[in-house]
This record gives structure tokens, sequence and C-alpha cells, in this order.
């Protein structure tokens, strides 16, 4: 596994052969560019000060990171969890892919404040002077959110692509029973990688679970489904240990556990996972709302059979249906095509509950999907003749 200090020049010696990291342009026009020159400052100066950051400067820190890793799922498999439709197509594998760059951006957060903190002092052991410290820190948060950052990014682009493949290998594997391992694209190819190309085994073969491309930082390896005889299993080919997984059975492309991000206390590790899982959250309870907004949707007024009036939305509906719990991201996708599963909802239920002063009632409409999976909205009429979306509650 690569240390910080040799990160670049563990990637493969081609790494500039196919770039994928977003230019300021496109990371503008996609929305994900978040400006962070007042808050590194305030970072810089706390750990100066010795004082520990807000939980919401910790939480963007994060979302700097998150904001940009988050874009290599769409360019790696073509779409994000939001874009699913409930009950139309399963979004575990990228929704697993973005929890992973989630819990990935928060131990590199830590990592790099960890750091920051080690730069207090000169050789000699003797405290900075203030301009020194800020300079030497705004330098090396200068590498995790640009040279480092580009390389991650890219090695996920191509960790979420090889997912995507061995997702078509899979759905292929009654044809072509077998994988083979191709030759990657870069102008220079690595030797110990160039050791595993035209090796053909049966897809269940635990080989794939630890020799699936990428086999490290910005590999262009590649595999395809082939009915091709098996042959034999390469031996002495060593892996990068942080990369000796398979992306698509495994829904990751960096392994957290063995990355050198996560190298922390057991206690600091859980606190980790848990700004993770938060700063996922609210990132991407954000980007839907500001995805309905782009879309239309929070200007419309959906006709659904069996209504008195068309269903409406505001930012407080939206937000009561993004609860941080292990439902999110289903939600999300209800919320992202709700529309048309409010068109193909059927009421199945009027009833009066906890009496509120402008609330007549409250419809629940049942969807169910292709797959089974069912969810019911609860719509609130009010006394004015409208209705609004109030709650929607994923059935088992």
């Amino acid at each position: 596994m690569p240390q910080k200090n040799n990160y670049i020049a563990n990637t493969c010696t081609c790494a500039q052969d196919e770039q994928y990291f977003l230019s300021d342009a496109g990371k503008k026009q996609s929305g994900f560019s978040i400006d962070v020159s007042g808050l590194i400052d305030a970072v810089i100066k706390n750990v100066f000060d010795k004082k520990d950051n807000e939980p919401a400067q910790d939480r963007q820190l994060i979302h700097d990171q998150y904001s940009q890793l988050r874009q290599s799922v769409k360019e790696g498999t073509g779409k994000l969890t939001v874009e699913f439709k409930y009950g139309k197509a399963n979004p575990t594998m990228q929704k697993n892919l973005q929890t992973n760059l989630a819990v990935f951006s928060a131990f590199k957060k830590h990592d790099m404040m960890k750091e920051m903190a080690g730069q207090l002092r000169d050789s000699r052991g003797n405290l900075k002077p203030w301009n020194t410290f800020r300079s030497d820190a705004k330098e090396l948060i200068g590498k995790y959110r640009d040279s480092w950052l580009k390389v991650e990014y890219n090695t996920a682009v191509r960790g979420c692509r090889m997912a995507t493949v061995w997702e078509k290998i899979k759905a292929t594997q009654n044809l072509y029973p077998n994988i083979k391992y191709t030759l990657s694209r870069s102008a220079q190819k690595r030797v110990d990688h160039e050791a595993l190309v035209g090796t053909i085994l049966p897809i269940n073969h635990p080989f794939w679970s630890t020799n699936f491309p990428p086999n490290g930082y910005e590999c262009k390896c590649g595999a395809q489904a082939t009915d091709e005889q098996p042959t034999d299993v390469p031996v002495g080919v060593e892996i990068d240990p942080a990369f000796a997984f398979n992306p698509g059975v495994e829904g990751k492309v960096f392994d957290t556990e063995k990355h050198q991000y996560a190298k922390l206390p057991q206690k600091e590790y859980k606190a980790a996972l848990q700004h993770a899982w938060g700063a996922l959250c609210s990132f991407e309870k954000k980007a839907s709302w500001q995805q309905a907004k782009d879309s239309g949707i929070t200007n419309k007024k959906v006709e659904v059979s069996g209504l008195p009036a068309p269903v409406q939305f505001n930012k407080t509906s939206w937000a009561k249906n993004q609860e941080y719990n292990h439902h999110f991201f289903d939600k999300m996708a209800v919320l992202n095509n709700i529309e048309e599963l409010l068109k193909e909802s059927i009421v199945i239920l009027v009833e009066n509950r906890k009496p509120k002063q402008h609330v007549k009632q409250y419809h629940i409409l049942s969807y169910k999907g292709a797959d089974g999976k069912r969810v019911s909205f609860h719509i609130e009429e009010r006394k004015d003749g409208t209705c609004w979306l109030y709650y929607i509650h994923l059935q088992k």
C-alpha cells in the first residue's frame, strides 16, 4: 500500500494517458464546486489554537472531498443513486459506492487534520510562527485537495466502471461462464499487472475476489466475459493489499479498512464512520432538493386519480421524507421519481388523524413496483382545498 509521500509514484506509469478528473469549469457546471476558502482559514486557525473544529466545519471538509468523488460514480456507472426509479431498478451497487466514497472522504479529512497538527512544530521541536504554519498548512491542504484527489478520483472512476463491468459479466454468465483479464490501455504497462494478462478463469473462481481490476491507483487493466477455456492461476503476483478486492462484489472502490487514511485508533475509526454517514446524508439531502428545483417538480401540481386536488410539494415536505436512517437512499429514489410514482398510485384509504387547524383529512395512496416493492404516499388535504405531500412510507 503506497504511503502518502509516494502516492502519485504508485499509480500506473501512464497515469496521464486518460484523465477523468473534473476541470474547474466542469465542477462549476456540475454544481459540485464548494467554496471552502474561508473554511480552510478557520480550520488552520483552529489547529494553531489547538481547538476542535465545529461539527459543521468537519462536515463541510468531508463534503469538499465527497462532492467531487461522488461524480466518479456517475462517470463510472453512468448514473447516481438518486437517478434510479424506486421499484424499477436496483440501486444497491451505486448506493454502496457512494457510501464507500463518503467513508473514504471522512477518513481522509481526519488524516489531513492529524497531519496538519503534526506540522505545528519545526524540526527542532519549536512552535512555528503563525505565518509559517499557515503557509505550510495551506500547502499540505493543497496536496489533499488537488494532486492526491486527482489520483483518487481517477482511480474511483475506474473502480466504478469495473463494478459495472462485473454486473454485465454476471448477466451473461450462462453464455460466457469465464472471465478474461485484459491488457491495460496504458502506453506503459506495469510489469506485475502484465503477468495477469490473458488469465481466464470461471466467474466464481476465488481469483476474481482479489485480482479483479483495478489493482492499484489509476490501474487501467480490464476484464471481459468469455467462453474460452480456463488457464492456470498466475502465481507470484503481488497485488496492493488496498486493492485486493472485487469492486463489483463488495460495492466499493477503496478498502476503507486497509487504506492509509483508515489507520486510526478504534475510537477515532468509529467516530469517522459516524461522521461519514452524517455527511453523506446531509450532502445527498441538499442535492436531492436542488435536483427537484432544477427539474421543476417543486412548481408542479401533479394530478392523481381519486384525489380532490393536484398534489403539491414544498421544501418542508421534501425534508420530512429524508430522515437519516437505513431507508434514506430508497426515499431518495422515490422523491426523485415522485411525479411518475404518484400518477401510478391508487387511493386505498381516507383517514382523519389528530386534528390540525389547517388539515381536513389524509389520503393514503399505494404504489407497487415491478420488483414487488411497495410504497404508500400520505397526502394532506387542507381545508383550503389544496393537497400536499405529507409522508412517504416504505412497506416491507
